[in-house]
């Protein structure tokens, strides 16, 4: 029987790593951020560079299947995880966030953006993997969308670069706080 990538008890052994180490750590933290473009274009924290990276991401993301609407809410939807003491969001990202369209956000961020995980893996992940999540249609452009948005802001508020797990790295469920800290801190690229 192979293991559930969706695994409650593989999450609850992350938090509770997470926990152990960093002690105050939220889940499905509600950044306050917007998710429209119109809306994270007019923040004044953002650079001009930054924002001109985010519409090329955006139009780019419309182009791709020609979804023109894919973004429905005003506010980002609750990131996996944030540590106060690092004020940084960790995301523990499954199997459906590898897709073309998050292939072709990460191949369009920024020069010189700082990231907590290796883009370079990311992107062949999207590559290998090329999962279809269309229900409803938009769904990968969306959630590539929200991924950019969680990769991008945190640094643009001050924030440390998000890092990103893949959940299928380990059977998160059978490992101790050890293990779990020693991937986190891998692929957080020496941020922790």
């Amino acid at each position: 029987m192979t293991h559930k990538e969706s695994c409650k008890k593989c999450k609850t052994a992350f938090l509770r790593a997470l926990t152990k180490e960093f002690v105050e750590v939220t889940e499905q933290w509600k950044s306050g951020w917007p998710c429209r473009i119109d809306a994270i274009l007019s923040i004044p924290q953002i650079t001009k560079a930054t924002a001109r990276s985010l519409e090329k991401i955006y139009k780019a993301l419309q182009n791709h299947r020609g979804f023109k609407a894919f973004v429905g809410r005003k506010t980002l939807p609750g990131c996996d995880y944030y540590i106060k003491s690092l004020n940084c969001i960790v995301e523990f990202d499954e199997s459906q966030h590898f897709t073309s369209p998050r292939a072709l956000t990460l191949s369009r961020y920024p020069r010189g953006l700082k990231l907590g995980y290796d883009r370079k893996v990311w992107l062949n992940r999207c590559q290998e993997l090329n999962r279809h999540d269309n229900d409803p249609p938009s769904r990968d452009e969306t959630r590539a969308w929200y991924d950019t948005i969680r990769d991008i802001l945190p640094v643009t508020f001050g924030m440390r670069p998000t890092i990103r797990v893949f959940a299928k790295e380990m059977i998160w469920c059978e490992e101790n706080n050890k293990n779990i800290l020693h991937i986190l801190k891998r692929n957080s690229n020496p941020l922790i």
